[in-house]
């Protein structure tokens, strides 16, 4: 029960804080798909910040991705994943999913270069960084157990 009442007073006082800073530089969404697990899950909240588009490895962004494949990918899609590497001397990334076996990313086709700069290759444009809203997230699969 301890637990749940904080978790009652860490939302009472985040979600004001969230949806000030969320409505000025920020916005939400629900994730979707399977290649981010166990990170992110279907269904699960996170926070995308459009002006956060330095590039640091390890940091999951979304990434609009074109010429990146045929797996499923549709040119243009925004696409969750994890920056591993950032060659210094053109800006292109090297991504991967969490969920390594069902991933399709950099491991299937390369380094992907900035938007406009390798015609023909793997390109990318930076939608924002994520940040997963990993408490909440847990108390909410957490729940749906309960539930089953």
């Amino acid at each position: 029960m301890k637990g749940f009442i904080k978790w009652v007073v860490f939302v009472g006082l985040a979600m004001p804080v969230v949806a000030i800073v969320g409505a000025s530089y920020a916005s939400s969404f629900t994730s979707s798909g399977n290649s981010m697990e166990p990170t992110l899950h279907t269904g699960d909240i996170v926070i995308a910040n459009p002006l956060s588009k330095k590039l640091v490895p390890g940091a999951i962004y979304g990434i609009t991705c074109y010429n990146c494949g045929n797996d499923g990918v549709v040119d243009g899609e925004s696409l969750r994943k994890r920056v591993i590497r950032v060659r210094e001397e053109d800006r292109c990334i090297w991504i991967e999913g969490d969920n390594k076996p069902v991933s399709y990313d950099s491991r299937d086709y390369g380094w992907v270069c900035p938007r406009g700069t390798a015609p023909g290759k793997p390109e990318y444009e930076i939608d924002g960084r994520i940040y997963p809203l990993v408490t909440v997230n847990h108390w909410i699969r957490s729940l749906k157990e309960r539930v089953k």
